[in-house]
């Protein structure tokens, strides 16, 4: 067994937990998605492809999942864990380069993800409904990181209907694609040696 296609496991719902065998190698797209009572995956030590490029959907509303521990190989992420509300805790590996939109969506427990270190995109609804992220504040800066550095990126702002003025924090080094959407009404300084 080489691969998992896609939807393979997609609305088991009574399925508790699963072993992915290390000959595997692909995982397809939204292979676990809606499998509400899975509370264990165990995942191969390194996986070439996961999903459509990006794992989207991929464990998507799984709502007895509290932990995961992610393989090497793994690039991007996008609407991978959307939905899952009682996920506490994602252990990503360094080879993630881009947590896209909705990544960790709806994930209303969660309050550990570590920064892989070669981390180079976020998008601004990567942590959308995020309620018990232990963010990082500065003036109306909502921010991502990890114990070295609370305030790697810039993920969204707290804006209402009046304009909004921003610095960012000096240890920051990264700003959330698309965040302009979000800002439009507002100023944004912009230290050197932010991506």
């Amino acid at each position: 067994l080489t691969g998992l296609s896609k939807g393979g496991f997609a609305d088991c719902r009574s399925l508790k937990e699963i072993v992915v065998p290390e000959s595997v190698t692909r995982i397809g797209y939204g292979a676990f998605q809606n499998c509400t009572s899975l509370a264990s995956v165990r995942l191969p030590e390194r996986v070439e492809e996961f999903g459509n490029g990006d794992g989207f959907g991929m464990f998507a509303n799984n709502l007895a999942l509290k932990e995961v521990r992610l393989p090497q190989g793994i690039r991007a992420l996008s609407g991978t864990f959307t939905g899952c509300e009682n996920l506490q805790s994602v252990l990503l590996p360094d080879s993630v380069t881009d947590l896209g939109q909705m990544t960790f969506s709806d994930c209303k427990s969660l309050t550990k993800v570590n920064l892989p270190a070669g981390l180079e995109k976020i998008h601004a609804q990567a942590f959308f409904n995020c309620k018990a992220y232990p963010f990082a504040v500065y003036g109306n800066g909502i921010y991502w990181g990890n114990e070295q550095n609370p305030y790697f990126a810039l993920i969204t702002i707290e804006y209402g209907e009046e304009r909004v003025e921003l610095t960012l924090h000096p240890d920051s080094r990264m700003i959330a694609d698309q965040i302009s959407c979000w800002i439009s009404n507002s100023v944004l300084e912009i230290p050197e040696g932010v991506r």
